[in-house]
């Protein structure tokens, strides 16, 4: 009591008093606790948190950069430009106006008592609110749309216009704009919707659109393989050495196809001479007949053979089960580039049993960095046009599935132009990696640069592609690996790159 009756009479002659806590300069705040977003939009959002003890106040330190939101560097005044720090009294904090970006943003919580911080034990992230796709709709088997940047879509089908029934949700990554569904019934009128995502923050839906399907699916498992030209043989690799093609190389490659059995491959770099000229016997010969003898595969006839009138090797080939598909019009090849010259091949294929037709084609861009993906863009432009010329000439439309080594990617320095991909989104051709729900062993580059323990930063230059009307439900690398190792001879220094697909018909 006289306590209180002292420090009314403090008040009366009009000196402050300080709560104990302020006063001591030894107290701290509690460390945050319950972080989490409670709304995003286009350029900001909103983190709350549970009320820390002693807390006075609360920061909020906002960055694109990772590290910006290290303890040691904020207590150092050690950041990037780009960091941003915002202030409240209450336990719930909004950022001003960011930059719209695909992404992530990084956050930390600091609760301040006075001169005395307690961090939050973690740095989160979050994406900022992409805007919703526009202009959704159908074209035959596929549904396209439109939209700003985004690291992902959700799909969603229903058997109802109000999407309440029969609710199927689909992710799709990267910046596909279409999307193939499947395992549609004949004669079912569907409704689908699409919302954007950017690090798992979603926009607003789309109206819905309805497609009313009419007609079957086919499945089919293809796959991709850069078998490795025998000239590599006894070379080194980054510091590795190539084993030869025979005895060993081939015979790892051809055990591998037949752990996946898929149904249609394409190779690339098969077309040196196993023995002389004379024998006509090619890489991919020896491989097809050691798989089988030659038995499971027929290599689709995209070149003429030694040594006639228009005698050409384009290391690029076509091999399918002749129990399962048919040609129903002739393969044939083109050139994408002339010196060096890179091709296409493709073949035509009929299922035998149910009649699903499918243009199969394969290719080989120019490797190389920077400087070749000017070349690569104009080689991808070239297969696009000489396949829709093969498309013109044959009796009907039907699926095509692209296969081969693209040698690009968008995620390494190399790449700064990932022309491939911009040019096969812009044709509504799909990425087979980024439209499926199952992927195996992703984690590993496709290009294993001959290495014993190959590396596993998720970088691919072998790609399937899915054309429009193309759906993909599974995708993956044939590797044999023990503990993460390589066991035997490493056929190639590819992996190749599979995909269970389906196409109308």
């Amino acid at each position: 009591m006289k306590r209180l009756l002292f420090a009314a009479a403090l008040v009366l002659l009009g000196i402050a008093v300080l709560p104990a806590t302020h006063a001591d300069a030894t107290a701290f705040p509690s460390s945050p606790t319950g972080i989490h977003v409670t709304s995003t939009t286009h350029n900001s959002f909103t983190v709350g948190l549970n009320a820390s003890r002693n807390a006075g106040s609360y920061r909020l330190y906002v960055s694109r950069r990772r590290s910006d939101v290290y303890v040691a560097n904020i207590k150092a005044g050690k950041h990037t430009s780009g960091l941003h720090v915002y202030s409240a009294t209450k336990p719930s904090l909004r950022t001003g106006a960011l930059t719209y970006i695909t992404a992530p943003y990084y956050y930390r919580v600091v609760a301040v008592l006075g001169a005395n911080r307690a961090y939050s034990a973690n740095v989160f992230s979050v994406g900022l609110k992409p805007s919703t796709p526009t202009s959704l709709h159908v074209v035959g088997r596929y549904l396209s749309w439109a939209s700003g940047g985004a690291t992902g879509f959700t799909i969603q089908q229903a058997t109802n216009a109000a999407m309440t029934q029969g609710v199927v949700n689909r992710s799709i990554r990267g910046a596909a704009h279409q999307f193939t569904p499947y395992a549609l019934r004949s004669g079912t009128t569907y409704w689908f919707r699409v919302h954007a995502t950017t690090q798992r923050t979603a926009s607003a839906w789309t109206p819905a659109v309805a497609m009313q399907v009419g007609t079957h699916e086919q499945s089919a498992r293809v796959m991709t393989y850069n078998i490795l030209i025998t000239t590599s043989d006894g070379t080194l690799e980054d510091g590795h050495t190539i084993s030869n093609w025979v005895p060993g190389r081939r015979d790892a490659a051809a055990a591998l196809i037949k752990s996946v059995n898929p149904d249609v491959i394409g190779i690339q770099e098969g077309n040196n001479w196993v023995g002389p000229p004379t024998d006509h016997l090619r890489q991919v010969d020896s491989l097809n007949n050691a798989i089988d003898g030659g038995n499971t595969y027929t290599i689709a006839a995209t070149e003429v053979l030694c040594c006639g009138p228009g005698f050409m090797r384009t290391g690029d080939y076509i091999l399918y089960k002749p129990s399962v598909y048919t040609p129903y019009a002739p393969a044939g090849a083109f050139a994408i580039d002339s010196n060096p010259s890179r091709w296409a091949v493709y073949q035509p294929l009929e299922n035998k049993a149910t009649g699903a037709r499918v243009l199969f084609v394969c290719t080989h861009l120019i490797a190389g960095g920077p400087t070749a993906d000017l070349r690569r863009q104009g080689e991808t432009n070239e297969l696009l046009s000489g396949v829709a010329t093969v498309e013109r000439s044959l009796a009907q439309p039907v699926p095509v599935v692209y296969v081969g080594d693209f040698n690009s990617n968008p995620v390494v320095k190399q790449h700064p132009l990932d022309a491939p991909a911009i040019a096969m989104r812009n044709a509504h051709i799909a990425d087979a990696r980024d439209v499926t729900p199952s992927r195996t062993n992703e984690r590993y580059d496709s290009e294993n640069e001959y290495s014993r323990t190959p590396p596993a930063f998720s970088i691919f230059i072998d790609y399937v592609y899915a054309g429009p009307g193309v759906s993909v439900t599974g995708w993956g690398q044939a590797l044999h690996l023990s503990a993460g190792k390589f066991v035997g001879t490493i056929p190639s220094d590819h992996n190749p790159v599979y995909a269970a697909i389906r196409f109308s018909y």
